[in-house]
């Protein structure tokens, strides 16, 4: 075994180095400069000349000051083919503005994104796109509200091409995380659940892969929103037990889930606070955000660490599940549950603020863990995994298909992503319903794939699924750095490749901690 692992480690080094030579060889000629500057800007306001607005009664020759509303066009129009690019704006203003890069073909948006701000702390800002087919209609659109004074001195297009850089990085990747797979099956082997429901860690590990995902800009962003934190919250009420002393129980629950909340959002709100010692400075309200350690709102006052957010809710969501169960009778509870409901949809209605510890998050977990909990006593999972291949198949089918098209539905309505952090649920049933029927689907597929004999597959899943508390305290940290790396790499950060470095950056994390002996707090 050792000596395999050394053959392929000397193979792994050979192909990396002569990979390596070609992404050195690729950086010359990976970009190209496709306009001259503002020599080739055009507006219906103003005219450039060598970088300075002049034209118009608003305008004067050391800038634009306060006027009216006016939209200034950096084209109209120039061609591009597909392929990635950026955009850079040299600019000074006093008071934020927005830019856009927009394209118009037949009547349709062939291609817009967001606009992106230009803020009066830079003096540069850039935005990288890419383009999935040519356009002849490209123009970047600067907005000005008239509010202070703005002079935009360049603008520059760069085509980028990262074919060799993709593939490399690609190659990088499946090479890093396949020795991780073999570290954690070589040391844990198939015994990785150590008593625990091994398709339950592997359902979790599937979870914090999906909260990756999630938080990167990927095109399934509204379909991962839809169900990957409900999900957690249905695995808390699966695996509930009562019957102990509600002190030895609320005491268990703190140390499980509210001493890593502090310990976590401490090292995170440290990290932080080096890292604007060294860009931006510290401000008073740092401090305070330092001192509180983010106690009064959890989703925006703990900068890099705002999927901390679920570790208060569940402590509180864990904890009235135990009251309702071992303090009231079915029916009682049963109303409880719905009250519950009802206070957290009230609270999106009228846009309440965040109450300290999540209170409102947690009262939409009590919802989600009681449907764990009915899973759990009418053994619904094991039961459809007992069901005929045709049967099952097309059970599968038919719940899947109804809860992708509820959360379709649902975000539809709205036009926003559902997220549980801001209560933001759009038509609740229509989201209920696929919450928790896309979690019923990863929780059955989970139970069968750890029914195969695939238990090399299954083992590096469970292991991750055992130890979440690195992923959830520390992703936001980590997406700073994955963002760095790959601009620092390609020049801008495509969100293929940010969610695997992220995930590297984590796994490496747990690895460390791993060796320091570091997992004893497991979530859920």
């Amino acid at each position: 075994m050792k000596k395999r692992i050394i053959i392929l480690a000397v193979i792994e080094l050979l192909v990396m180095a002569f990979l390596l030579v070609l992404v050195i060889n690729s950086r010359s000629a990976g970009r190209e400069v496709l306009n001259p500057g503002l020599t080739s800007w055009e507006s219906r306001y103003v005219s450039g000349e060598g970088g300075i607005f002049a034209g118009d009664p608003s305008i004067y020759p050391e800038g634009l000051s306060e006027g009216e509303e006016i939209d200034f066009i950096y084209g109209p129009y120039f061609s591009l083919p597909a392929g990635n690019y950026s955009v850079s704006i040299d600019y000074e203003c006093e008071a934020p503005q927005t830019f856009e890069v927009y394209s118009y073909k037949s009547g349709s948006a062939v291609f817009k994104h967001e606009p992106e701000k230009l803020t009066s702390d830079k003096t540069t800002q850039t935005y990288h796109f890419t383009l999935l087919k040519a356009v002849d209609d490209l123009e970047i659109r600067i907005h000005y509200n008239g509010n202070g004074a703005i002079k935009i001195s360049n603008i520059n297009v760069v085509a980028s091409s990262f074919l060799v850089r993709e593939i490399v990085l690609a190659v990088f990747l499946l090479f890093v995380f396949a020795d991780i797979c073999v570290y954690l099956y070589v040391k844990q082997g198939p015994k990785a659940g150590d008593g625990r429901k091994l398709w339950i860690d592997v359902c979790r590990g599937v979870g914090i892969i999906l909260v990756l995902l999630g938080h990167a800009e990927s095109p399934f962003k509204w379909l991962i929103f839809g169900f990957h934190m409900p999900l957690f919250f249905i695995l808390s009420g699966y695996l509930y037990k009562g019957g102990r002393k509600a002190s030895e129980y609320i005491s268990g629950l703190f140390k499980r889930y509210m001493i890593p909340y502090f310990v976590l959002a401490f090292l995170n709100l440290i990290v932080r606070m080096f890292q604007m010692y060294f860009e931006d400075g510290l401000t008073k309200e740092w401090v305070g955000r330092f001192i509180f350690l983010g106690i009064a709102d959890a989703g925006e006052w703990l900068p890099n660490c705002v999927s901390l957010w679920f570790l208060t809710a569940l402590f509180l969501a864990m904890a009235g599940m135990y009251l309702i169960h071992e303090k009231l009778m079915p029916f009682q509870r049963f109303i409880v549950v719905l009250l519950c409901l009802a206070g957290a949809v009230l609270m999106d209605r009228f846009n309440c603020p965040n109450v300290p510890f999540n209170v409102g998050q947690a009262m939409m977990g009590i919802v989600f863990a009681e449907v764990g909990w009915i899973l759990k006593k009418y053994d619904i999972i094991k039961k459809t995994a007992q069901l005929k291949a045709a049967d099952k198949i097309g059970l599968f089918a038919v719940i899947l298909i109804c809860g992708v098209d509820a959360v379709w539905y649902n975000y539809s309505l709205g036009g926003e992503i559902t997220a549980m952090l801001s209560m933001r649920y759009e038509f609740v049933p229509l989201w209920l319903m696929g919450a928790v029927f896309i979690s019923v689907c990863v929780m059955a597929l989970c139970y069968r794939i750890c029914s195969l004999p695939l238990s090399g597959l299954t083992v590096p899943l469970g292991a991750l699924g055992r130890h979440t508390m690195i992923f959830f305290g520390f992703d936001f940290c980590m997406a700073i750095y994955s963002t760095r790396i790959l601009q620092a790499y390609f020049s801008y950060s495509p969100w293929h490749f940010e969610v695997p470095v992220r995930f590297l950056l984590l796994l490496l994390l747990f690895l460390l901690g791993r060796i320091a002996k570091l997992d004893k707090h497991k979530i859920i």
